[in-house]
């Protein structure tokens, strides 16, 4: 899709943190990406302003709803600007938007607001099931459709598994795919309220309905210590490093998943690990300080 979208060597705008698959894909297609900014409250216009007037990218790659890693959702009047800056610049939509039917009021997508520059993507693997390997792409148009996605025109795929597409239409048809995203978004409740007792006094950032929760670390390198730390017990946390685009640093940030585990009582243990790494790295500064 991105190849047929953007086209060989071209230029992708991507949140200045992006999936990290993003990366491999463009640099086997000999593609560009420029990092756009983002805060609190998801992507910042004026950023992406500046980077479709300085790089000249084709497409936007964009995951808007509880953006990973950062959990951050861009608002619907920062979308409504993008949409403006999109289509002065003749930039299309390629719209990551996996986690959107975990929020209850998430903002209507981009392909809402610009349905004729945006390839919409919702998979299932956050929501139902990441075995199911389905996921459905709206594009502007039919002939934009057939253009990317008819059987044939491309030697790298030809359709999802008959069986898991099959089980999948039957979930969202018979009513049964709501039910389970109702008792996904449940049992992340129950999850979260774990993660604030037991990560009580730790600047943690995150949204109803998300799968993971941002821990920013007000301390330089320490978030690779606290990982070191948390992997001598077996317990494995990201770091921002995994989402940073192009040259820029690295936020001293920790990525933590809240859905790997099966079980709150094995959420609980390795919260509890995190939570004796981080505060043992930051009673080590402050040994260090007061021995000063």
């Amino acid at each position: 899709m991105f190849d047929c979208i953007v086209g060989r060597d071209g230029v992708i705008a991507v949140e200045e943190l992006t999936y990290p698959a993003i990366k491999p894909i463009a640099a086997r297609l000999g593609m560009r990406l420029c990092p756009v900014r983002i805060d609190g409250d998801g992507i910042i216009p004026d950023s992406f302003s500046d980077v479709c007037q300085r790089e000249r990218p084709s497409a936007f790659y964009t995951l808007p709803t509880l953006h990973n890693p950062t959990t951050a959702t861009t608002t619907l009047d920062r979308r409504r600007a993008i949409v403006d800056i999109a289509r002065l610049h003749n930039v299309r939509f390629i719209e990551d938007d996996i986690y959107s039917s975990l929020p209850l009021d998430a903002p209507p997508p981009f392909a809402t607001l610009a349905p004729e520059i945006s390839w919409y993507i919702l998979g299932t693997a956050k929501s139902l099931s990441p075995g199911l390997k389905v996921a459905y792409v709206v594009a502007p148009d039919r002939l934009a459709a057939a253009r990317v996605f008819w059987p044939g025109v491309k030697s790298t795929y030809w359709m999802p598994a008959p069986l898991n597409a099959e089980a999948t239409a039957n979930l969202v048809l018979s009513g049964d795919a709501r039910a389970i995203i109702g008792a996904v978004r449940l049992e992340m409740g129950y999850r979260h309220e774990l993660a604030r007792e037991i990560l009580d006094g730790i600047p943690v950032t995150t949204r109803p309905g998300a799968l993971n929760l941002w821990i920013r670390i007000p301390k330089p390198g320490a978030r690779l210590e606290i990982a070191r730390l948390t992997q001598n017990r077996n317990v494995i946390v990201g770091t921002g490093d995994a989402f940073v685009v192009g040259d820029c640093l690295p936020p001293e940030a920790l990525r933590i998943g809240l859905g790997t585990v099966l079980t709150r009582h094995q959420l609980s243990q390795g919260l509890e690990v995190l939570r004796d790494a981080y505060r043992s790295v930051f009673k080590q500064s402050m040994s260090s300080r007061s021995s000063i």
